[in-house]
């Protein structure tokens, strides 16, 4: 046991310094006080939040894609002239020669 005098950097330590952690309250600490099943629970915690907000997203995304003109796709003729020229007007990088694809030839 640690006295009162102790000011190691124990997890249940500074989760005491709020002053709420007493009695009923208080937490048998993490990693540090040999509390493994701490490390469960985060490990938990975190799949939980990314299942949470992978499938937020994946919803979103769903009724966004049954929007007219919100697809998330751009169309095959935008494909094949090239995202720049048939979003932007112009070839952001000119690396190549630019030109133009007529749409009666695609």
């Amino acid at each position: 046991m640690r006295d009162e005098t102790d000011l190691s950097p124990r997890s249940d330590y500074i989760a005491a310094l709020d002053g709420a952690s007493r009695g009923d309250l208080k937490i048998d600490g993490g990693w540090i006080n040999h509390h493994w099943v701490q490390l469960g629970y985060q490990v938990a915690d975190c799949v939980a939040g990314f299942a949470y907000a992978f499938g937020g997203t994946c919803i979103i995304l769903f009724l966004m894609n049954l929007i007219p003109g919100l697809s998330l796709r751009a169309s095959e003729q935008a494909e094949i002239m090239g995202i720049d020229d048939a979003e932007l007007g112009e070839f952001a990088v000119s690396y190549h020669k630019p030109y133009k694809v007529e749409p009666s030839l695609i």
